[in-house]
């Protein structure tokens, strides 16, 4: 059981919050979603929540993960909660912590361990763009890095690719869909002879582990965002899915089935 402060300073913790972040950090149990604009206190609601959680005993500090997108938020979660006197809790963009767990449990799952990421995804793209006369214009390889990517998270892969592109009116200059779709194919045929993952490749691995191995996924306790590869990866775990009545493998194949998946709706949190 989970040490428990004295109850005075429980909830000393909610003072200055304002009636909506109060009740944000009171619902210590289930989901909860708080759907705010920018500058309304959504990060003081959720940071409170963890700290009243853990003084009351709900909450162990070692099973606690705060999840955001990028690192300056996840350090400005981590201060905030030092200052409200928990220290050391673990707060990491969705790539850090997914990275974290890939890393732990791939040679558990695989018997090896996870490939090294990628120095330099602009030479690999070069390289692959040029393996097939595609010129080498820095403006241009940009533009294919960032559709690479777009594609990545959007779990599309290179087959697929130009149908999607053209009904989003995704255009890379001077590139027909088709072209782009090539490059992003031989880009991944470098990754995996070079033994080699991205950055977005990332996430994807994790939900691998999640999907393939049941018993990690017990282990693991994610977040969502809009993207399409994190919200599989929090569609994996267990207790996510549990209050919707979905099973992960069934509903990423149903996902992955849809003729756009991008056409899906998704939890803003």
């Amino acid at each position: 059981m989970t040490s428990q402060l004295p109850s005075s300073r429980a909830e000393q913790l909610l003072e200055g919050l304002d009636p909506d972040q109060r009740e944000v950090a009171l619902a210590l149990t289930g989901p909860v979603a708080v759907i705010a604009g920018a500058g309304t206190g959504k990060t003081r609601a959720i940071t409170h929540r963890i700290g009243y959680g853990i003084a009351t005993g709900t909450y162990s500090p070692k099973a606690v993960l705060a999840v955001t997108f990028t690192t300056r938020a996840a350090g400005e979660m981590r201060g905030r909660l030092a200052m409200m006197g928990f220290p050391g809790l673990q707060a990491r963009t969705f790539h850090s912590a997914a990275l974290r767990q890939a890393k732990y449990f791939w040679p558990q799952a695989y018997d090896t361990a996870l490939p090294e990421l990628v120095e330099n995804k602009m030479s690999l793209v070069a390289e692959s763009a040029g393996r097939l006369r595609l010129g080498s214009d820095p403006s241009q390889l940009r533009d294919l890095v960032s559709e690479i990517s777009w594609a990545k998270v959007s779990n599309v892969d290179a087959e697929r690719y130009p149908g999607l592109a053209r009904r989003n009116q995704r255009e890379v200059a001077g590139l027909e869909p088709e072209a782009v779709a090539r490059v992003f194919a031989r880009y991944e045929e470098l990754k995996r002879d070079r033994n080699r993952i991205d950055f977005d490749d990332i996430l994807l691995c994790a939900a691998s582990l999640m999907v393939d191995r049941p018993e990690i996924a017990e282990l693991s306790d994610e977040a969502l965002d809009r993207a399409k590869a994190f919200y599989e990866l929090h569609a994996s775990i267990p207790g996510a899915l549990a209050a919707a009545g979905l099973r992960g493998s069934d509903f990423i194949q149903g996902w992955k089935r849809r003729e756009d998946p991008l056409d899906i709706g998704l939890i803003d949190e």
